[in-house]
């Protein structure tokens, strides 16, 4: 945090440029974002985001360096969404909001949101960044003769500017590998909408409703750090296995023709 002096010198250096005929309003809100729980080892840089209601708007790459030391921001005194994300490939705008391309899978994102009223003097926000997607790996029998691809279709196709997920059309496709594995990563769900399909070159061979098989196994979308899930497929498509990672069990599930 910063210290008293400086703090204060801050301050004053505001109050200075605010005359005192000036309403409070037109005086900024200091942020002060404070970044020693980011892994700076595994994350080498951030972006920042931030979205006024007033139209002020603030998008910048913070380096390593950066997140060793505090970050002093003046801020409108109106309400405020704060976005920090690592890992996004590009697909968030300068809003602080996520859109997945169709056909896109959802990036390896961290990331961290605040939603706040500035209409403060002062404001400290320690910035803590959450796992927000989630590895799905599928691995299917007698990979040499499977000859299928999996489609994973979804309804969240990103974040808004408040971090929450956003509805849109989510699809990505992919085949497997000479090992019998795919992975895809999705966002964060709203519901157990998922559905991941078997398809051959002109048709879908079997849909199956992963979205709803994950909720049964009491899998929690609102938790902060997203568990990665492991998805089992047998040659006949009649059998679904599912494991989330840290879990002990493995979960079973009979498909019917």
């Amino acid at each position: 945090m910063l210290s008293g002096a400086i703090f204060w010198l801050i301050c004053a250096t505001v109050s200075f440029s605010c005359s005192v005929k000036e309403k409070r309003d037109a005086c900024p809100c200091i942020l002060e974002m404070d970044f020693s729980r980011v892994d700076r080892t595994a994350m080498k840089s951030v972006g920042l985001h931030v979205m006024a209601s007033d139209g002020f708007v603030l998008s910048e790459k913070l380096s390593t360096d950066t997140l060793a030391s505090e970050k002093v921001i003046r801020l409108p005194k109106t309400g405020i969404c704060l976005n920090v994300c690592h890992g996004d490939e590009g697909m968030v705008e300068e809003s602080g909001r996520m859109s997945i391309p169709l056909g896109k899978e959802c990036p390896p994102v961290y990331s961290y949101t605040s939603v706040f009223d500035a209409d403060c003097e002062y404001r400290h926000e320690t910035v803590e960044m959450a796992k927000n997607h989630c590895c799905i790996t599928v691995s299917v029998s007698d990979p040499e003769n499977f000859g299928y691809d999996i489609t994973i279709r979804g309804k969240v196709a990103g974040y808004g500017v408040d971090g929450r997920p956003e509805e849109g059309e989510f699809v990505v496709r992919k085949s497997i590998d000479k090992e019998g594995i795919c992975q895809m990563s999705v966002p964060r769900q709203l519901d157990g909408s998922l559905v991941l399909e078997v398809e051959g070159d002109v048709k879908v061979l079997k849909r199956f409703p992963l979205g709803e098989y994950v909720l049964e196994t009491g899998y929690d979308w609102s938790e902060r750090n997203l568990k990665d899930v492991r998805v089992g497929i047998d040659y006949s498509l009649t059998f679904l296995s599912l494991s989330v990672s840290g879990w002990e069990n493995e979960y079973f599930f009979e498909v019917e023709m």
